[in-house]
Formats: C-alpha cells, structure tokens, sequence
C-alpha cells in the first residue's frame, strides 16, 4: 500500500482547510499562562509575549520569561499531531540533531492540557533565519535536512499530513471558488503540475519534516543551531521533502521572485553529503521543487481570506516561466563555476549591453580575459552577466566557460567564440536565447 493511501479521506477532512475554523487558536491570559506553568519545573512567569501569525486559523503561541529561563510555549490542533511530533523530538534530541528541546512537567509528561487543548514548553532558542540564502546557508540547511533523512531511516514516524494526497484534495476545493481573472493562469498551472509531482512505487520514503524552509531553521555564527515547527512532520517521499526545502531558494528582485540557482546547487550538494539521491529522485528535482512550490501556493489559497497578490502565487509565475533543461543547464553549471574559483556577478543592463555577459578569469594557471573585460574593469575570476538575462545563466554560463577552456587549448578569442558558439546548441536555453528577437551574440575582441 503507498503512503498516500494510508490515511483514510476522513482523517484529511478533519484536518485540512475543509473545516478551518476548528484550528483557531485559544487565546490565553496571563493568568491562564501562569496555570499551565505550574505543571512546569521551570518557575513563575515574568515576561510574556503573544505570537499569533497571520492566519486566522493559526494557533497563538507565546515566548514567555520565568524565574529559570527563557521559553517558548506552543499549543496544537490535534493530540494525534502532537504526540507524533513530542516522539520524533525526543529521538533526534538523542541523536544530538539540532532541534528544540522539549521541557518536560513535573510528572514527567511531554505535554499539557489547558481547556481541551495541548500544550508543550520548548526552550527558547536565539537564533536567526536567513531569508536571502547565500551558497553557506544554503548548503547548510540542505545538509540538515540530508541528516534527518538518513538518521531516522530506523524511526517509526506516522505518515506525513501534508502529502501529495492533501495537497491534491485541498487543491480541489481551492478551484471550486471564484478566481480573479488574472490569477487564473496560476491556477491552471498548478492543475496542469500536480499529477507531474507524482512518483513511481518504490521512491525512497523516510521521516521527513515537511515544511523544511529557511523560515524553520536558526542560524547562529554561522550554523544552523535549530529547526523548528515539527507539527507536520511524518513519512513520506523524501524528494518531496527536498522539494519543499528548495522552495527556500527563490528571492524578490525588483518586484517579482526569481530562482537563485547558486542557493539552490547548494542546497542540493548539501544534502549529497549526508543521503545520496537516487538517478530517479536525481532526474526529477525539477518536479520536486514543482511540488514544494504547489505546496505553499495551495496552503496560502485556502486561507479563508486570500490575497491573490501573495508571494507563494508570485513564485508559482517565478516557476512558471523557468523551464526544465534552463533549470538543469543552471544548476550544474553554477556547480562547475564555483568549482573553479569564480563568482558570477549581475550587473546593469547598460554596462554590458553589447556583450550580454563577460569575463575576467584565471583557468589552469592562465590568465584569460578578452580586452572589453579590461576596459570594463572586471574584477580577476569573476563573471559579468547583463540583469536582463538571469533567467539564461545556465546557457550563458556554458558559453563563457567554453569559450575560456578554448581559448586555454590556444585558440584565439574569435575561434573560441564561434566553438562555443556552435556547443551551444545542446542547451534549449541558449537555443531560445539566440532566437530571441533583437539579440545578437558579439564577437570577443
């Protein structure tokens, strides 16, 4: 039986947006706050400070000060959910994974009950997420999450609750409401990508969180010293997972998301150093990040009031617009630049218009730098790319570096061009670059 069909549809009922308003949150006061802490070893309450998300149906939780410390007080939707999560908790803490420590009562439970609902006592945890991922971070936080996949290979987790089969019924609901004109393109999109994110009997499954961002993962002089909001965690396919955690790598630029391809090749060889992907999950990050994008597109759309201008929206356009082999062609090239040494660096339309992109590189030993690099004044092993063109450097990329090993092998700068030139045929990317109307690739003199 796959793992989608583990959960009966009444169980995703209960628990998707279908009945929302069971979710909201129970508000508590500063003496109901004290009530649950006397069950705690942790003192009397000082400080306390609501934190209630957006959502409406968003539970409200507190980080509150006592006597003793510091911590974070949260409450949950379902006692299911809850005692799932108390468990993995407590297994990654003795596999000393970097996660929240779960405070225990007095009694030695795990948890509390105030008024029907569950509460558990975290310690509080300073530090700080990274929003623009840089190649560190970002290799990081695909190293996290390539450990938990590989250190909970033993673990008994429940299935997941997010799963493609939520995803998919919540999806159903979201297209029974009325859609703006202009939204629609999105939503037919995501129809039309869904069944592509499905995956063949035998894909590796393992006990995954499910909302792997950068928004749950704390950083600290350099180091993820957390990970946090474990309440959707549970089995399910691992690619998904990473899906999920590459969504991490688009960022806002000048009013619409794009793709950072340098966060995203490091995200993935993060996560190659703790769990190596299968050729199949290999050959199909692409549907990964597909589905980590739909994921928190259809979350956001069934909010009961939703905001048809939302960033999760504007990333599904983001996706939209990036097709298969550029998203491959760039990920794989950023991996052989940074291999060599060498920084791609965006810059203005107008410096470089009559080039689309230059260089100013040493390549074995050899300096290689045709004389516009000079006159421009790029810096030593860097790569100039027009911003106009961020959406080809998987293409661009290969040409610059061709050109560079040519030119290396003793040809001169317009033999290597036109070489490269002709090697860029094997890249659809270029391809629909050269044919693009009013674009002409210079010589190099």
């Amino acid at each position: 039986m796959s793992l989608v069909q583990i959960r009966p549809a009444a169980f995703y009922a209960s628990y998707g947006c279908i009945n929302m308003k069971n979710w909201e949150g129970l508000s508590l006061g500063r003496n109901a706050i004290a009530k649950i802490l006397e069950n705690y070893p942790v003192g009397s309450l000082t400080t306390l400070e609501r934190l209630e998300r957006p959502e409406a149906e968003a539970p409200i939780n507190y980080i509150i000060t006592t006597q003793k410390g510091r911590y974070f007080l949260k409450q949950y939707r379902l006692k299911e959910v809850s005692d799932d999560h108390f468990r993995l908790l407590k297994f990654l803490e003795t596999r000393r994974y970097p996660c929240v420590r779960l405070i225990s009562t007095k009694d030695g439970s795990l948890n509390t009950s105030y008024r029907g609902r569950t509460f558990a006592l975290f310690n509080y945890v300073d530090g700080k997420q990274i929003y623009d991922l840089d190649y560190k971070s970002a290799y990081l936080l695909g190293k996290y999450l390539g450990r938990l996949h590989r250190i909970t290979s033993g673990f008994k987790a429940s299935p997941a609750l997010a799963d493609r089969k939520y995803l998919t019924l919540l999806f159903k609901r979201v297209t029974r409401i009325k859609i703006p004109r202009k939204a629609k393109p999105i939503i037919a999109f995501i129809s039309a990508g869904l069944p592509k994110t499905a995956v063949p009997k035998g894909t590796p499954v393992g006990t995954c969180h499910s909302e792997f961002t950068s928004d749950h993962a704390l950083y600290k002089n350099g180091k993820i010293i957390a990970v946090i909001d474990w309440d959707g965690a549970g089995r399910d396919y691992m690619i998904h997972d990473l899906g999920s955690c590459l969504y991490s790598a688009f960022r806002y630029d000048k009013g619409k998301f794009v793709p950072d391809f340098n966060a995203l090749s490091g995200i993935l060889a993060g996560y190659e150093s703790e769990r190596r992907l299968t050729k199949w999950e290999r050959e199909h990050i692409y549907e990964a990040l597909m589905f980590g994008v739909f994921k928190n597109a259809i979350w956001s759309l069934s909010q009961e009031k939703i905001d048809w201008k939302c960033g999760e929206l504007k990333i599904v356009d983001a996706i939209a617009q990036l097709n298969r082999e550029t998203f491959y062609n760039s990920i794989y090239m950023r991996d052989e630049v940074r291999d060599l040494g060498y920084d791609v660096v965006y810059v203005q339309h107008r410096i470089i218009t009559d080039h689309i992109a230059c260089y100013n590189v040493r390549y074995k030993g050899r300096k290689i730098a045709p004389e516009v690099a000079i006159k421009l004044k790029i810096p030593l092993n860097q790569i100039w790319i027009s911003e106009e063109y961020k959406k080809y450097e998987g293409g661009i990329l290969y040409h610059e570096l061709q050109e560079i090993k040519y030119q290396h092998k003793g040809y001169d700068i317009n033999t290597a061009h036109k070489m490269a030139k002709e090697d860029e045929k094997k890249f659809d990317s270029l391809l629909s670059l050269n044919n693009r109307k009013g674009l002409r690739r210079p010589h190099r003199k």
